[in-house]
């Protein structure tokens, strides 16, 4: 999925989640590219952090978050 919160509000990006996640407990494994990361977060296992169009992180979710509040996001 790529962007799939661009350009709606709140209720929209709400129920993108629900159904991101409901896809995610039947065990659907997902690529999703996203600036907003927080609406899907408690339902990824495995991340990848791009900066300046490079990887600048790879590895599981809780270890994203540290680095996400290493460098100030």
């Amino acid at each position: 999925m790529d962007e799939p919160f661009s350009g709606l509000e709140t209720f929209g990006i709400s129920t993108v989640s629900e159904v991101i996640m409901e896809k995610a407990e039947e065990g659907t494994n997902m690529i999703i590219v996203s600036h907003l990361w927080k609406p899907i977060y408690h339902v990824v296992n495995k991340i990848v952090i791009l900066a300046g169009g490079k990887v600048a992180f790879v590895g599981k979710r809780e270890e994203g978050l540290d680095y996400l509040q290493r460098i100030g996001i």
